[in-house]
């Protein structure tokens, strides 16, 4: 099984991973690693999940399903239940929706979505070369027919909202949406009219990822040219290269994402290396891998997608979904202190036995500790704990109910 999205709710109390088990939502408590609970899409493969910013929605996308007559990509909308326990499907939208409306071939997959800052707009990226957007009734409480954004000219493999923008506007000069393609470019969209308003190429290869900052000064791309290239607003609103972090990946880069506060960025990549870099260098050209502030190794599994949340004012989790064909293993969350920015350079390597990792524990202080199992005998593992950069032998005992039935 390859986890290909992870993603945290807003304030940080779930995380959501989702992949090829059959389309799939795990649900999980940040705060202990339990599962909460399992949504069942219609995706063959899932390929995208996000919450939106009042947690009210889930959007999942992914593609074609396993039955002989799913030959088209699908968003399922799943809303928040009425408890607030869970997550409910409410709505399955195809992409096209109509043929006669869009001429696309039908077997466009959905691998992309994200949410507006007003949670009423919802954007998906298509393996048609194509951007398309919801738009979220009240009234009818549904999702309408999507607006189509044409540009690409290959498949559109991330989409991400400005994140202070608001909708509806009727200012035609604001970048609304980003997008990245494996044409190579990030095409910068104002929903108020169809060509892009601007467009990044200095990608060489396919951009798979793209990310803001959370106060939108910064946009960052990560591609198949190993290379994550950092983008800064200027003085007109426009994005322009502020530099590329080199040296760091030698192999394509799956995912980025900013923390919480937007001063570290992180970047994952097919040989399983994550990069968490500074953002506030001055460079604008190359950012020697001296300024990255973390590199962790996990061997030769593929990452396929890392998150940020925040747990407190004090802590913050890194989620990342790799293709290591471990079941549910795959998942793994790292806890950082929100001061990580002033540590100096630190390198983990895992140790050579690593089968897995839970999620959290309680350290010595109370606080949250992570955990690699090294040997597992339900419900006792033996394992070592990680704190500070320091490996320390230790034995865990499972909740059962915590641990996925699959």
């Amino acid at each position: 099984m390859a986890v290909h999205s992870v993603a945290y709710s807003p304030k940080g109390d779930f995380l959501a991973s989702g992949g090829s088990e059959l389309g799939k939502i795990y649900l999980w408590e940040t705060s202990t690693g339990n599962r909460l609970d399992t949504l069942a899409g219609d995706h063959g493969t899932l390929r995208s999940i996000a919450f939106s910013r009042d947690e009210t929605w889930i959007a999942s996308g992914g593609d074609k399903g396993i039955g002989i007559l799913d030959v088209k990509g699908k968003v399922v909308f799943w809303k928040r239940s009425a408890g607030n326990e869970t997550w409910v499907r409410h709505q399955n939208l195809e992409i096209p929706v109509d043929g006669s409306i869009f001429t696309k071939p039908l077997n466009n997959n959905i691998l992309s979505v994200a949410f507006n800052r007003d949670s009423n707009l919802m954007a998906c990226g298509t393996s048609g070369n194509d951007v398309f957007v919801f738009d979220y009734d009240p009234k009818a409480d549904k999702w309408g027919a999507p607006v189509l954004f044409p540009g690409h000219t290959h498949d559109v493999n991330s989409v991400a909202f400005h994140p202070k923008v608001e909708w509806p506007s009727l200012d035609f000069e604001i970048i609304h949406l980003a997008s990245g393609s494996t044409d190579g470019t990030v095409r910068l969209w104002n929903l108020l009219s169809v060509p892009p308003i601007q467009i990044l190429a200095e990608h060489t290869e396919a951009v798979n990822s793209v990310a803001f900052s959370p106060d939108g000064e910064f946009l960052a791309s990560g591609g198949n040219d190993d290379k994550v290239i950092l983008w800064k607003k200027d003085e007109n609103g426009r994005y322009q290269h502020h530099f590329t972090l080199g040296g760091i990946h030698t192999n394509d880069v799956r995912s980025v994402a900013f923390t919480p506060n937007g001063a570290l960025l992180a970047s994952a990549d097919d040989n399983g290396t994550v990069s968490i870099s500074y953002t506030d260098s001055e460079d604008t050209q190359t950012v020697d891998p001296a300024y990255s502030s973390y590199s962790l190794s996990l061997g030769t599994s593929s990452i396929r997608s890392i998150a940020f949340g925040a747990l407190n004012d004090n802590q913050m989790a890194l989620a990342i979904g790799t293709s290591a064909g471990l079941g549910w293993s795959v998942v793994q969350q790292l806890a950082f202190d929100t001061s990580v920015s002033a540590h100096p350079s630190v390198s983990l390597e895992r140790p050579e036995n690593l089968v897995s990792q839970v999620a959290f524990g309680k350290n010595a202080n109370d606080g949250p500790a992570t955990y690699f199992i090294l040997n597992a005998q339900f419900p006792t593992l033996t394992g070592v704990r990680i704190d500070d950069g320091i490996y320390e032998e230790c034995f865990i005992t499972l909740d059962i109910d915590g641990i996925p039935e699959e």
